[in-house]
């Protein structure tokens, strides 16, 4: 059986525990330009870690003065298709493209207003989804149903510490692990694109210290379902 991995942010636990996974279009989906109403999801851990990497390439294409510079390329581009369309008009594949780029100066504008990556990406947790059906697996990372997932079927990652027995859930050491048990060579070698692979490396090498760490030497990698998960930490509060 197939597994899906998906994350979140810590304020959305709550609502996935009682709703599940709905489909939503969500503010980091607006932000690449995607209008799907879905639940994301990536399979396989391999893919887990590509979607990471190319949310992080994402962002880092568009994030400050490279973002303002590729709306400036694309205003002066809407100019021209704005004057042309008072002097001959405009035909259809022209409307295309005027209409995609301003949308794309909307989605932009959306990453700039971000201090950085993290912020972007917030703090948050993976969850697994197992058994459903109904998954659109054309891009193995960027898998999507449009299906709600019902919390039964998620759960919760977190690592144990092998010698404290300390809890993490963390999403960044959770995609450490992911990457400690996967060597990079295993992911390149399926890739064809060699800005793909340099992004992958890359991001293998900025996290050199937390792999080392977060590895199946240090850590047990558990699956809590959301429910227990949820109750969990609510004891923990009390």
């Amino acid at each position: 059986m197939d597994k899906y991995y998906h994350f979140t942010s810590y304020g959305n636990l709550n609502s996935i525990g009682k709703e599940g996974l709905v489909p939503q279009i969500g503010s980091r989906t607006r932000s690449i330009g995607d209008n799907r109403c879905a639940v994301f999801l990536s399979k396989g851990i391999i893919n887990s870690i590509l979607m990471y990497g190319s949310l992080l390439n994402h962002y880092n294409n568009y994030a400050g003065n490279r973002g303002e510079k590729a709306i400036h390329r694309y205003s002066e581009r809407i100019k021209y298709y704005l004057t042309r369309e008072k002097e001959v008009g405009l035909d259809s594949e022209d409307i295309l493209e005027l209409k995609a780029l301003q949308n794309a100066i909307i989605w932009i504008q959306q990453i700039i207003e971000y201090k950085n990556f993290s912020e972007y990406i917030g703090d948050g947790v993976y969850l697994t989804v197992l058994d459903i059906r109904n998954v659109n697996s054309n891009d193995p990372k960027d898998c999507y149903t449009q299906e709600t997932v019902p919390p039964e079927k998620i759960s919760v990652l977190e690592l144990v510490n092998l010698d404290t027995g300390q809890e993490t859930d963390s999403r960044e050491a959770v995609l450490s692990y992911f990457m400690s048990i996967t060597p990079v060579e295993r992911i390149t070698e399926d890739l064809h694109n060699v800005v793909a692979i340099h992004d992958v490396v890359d991001l293998y090498h900025s996290r050199a210290d937390m792999i080392s760490y977060y590895s199946a030497n240090n850590f047990e990698l558990v699956e809590t379902p959301i429910d227990l998960y949820l109750k969990k930490k609510k004891n923990k509060c009390l």
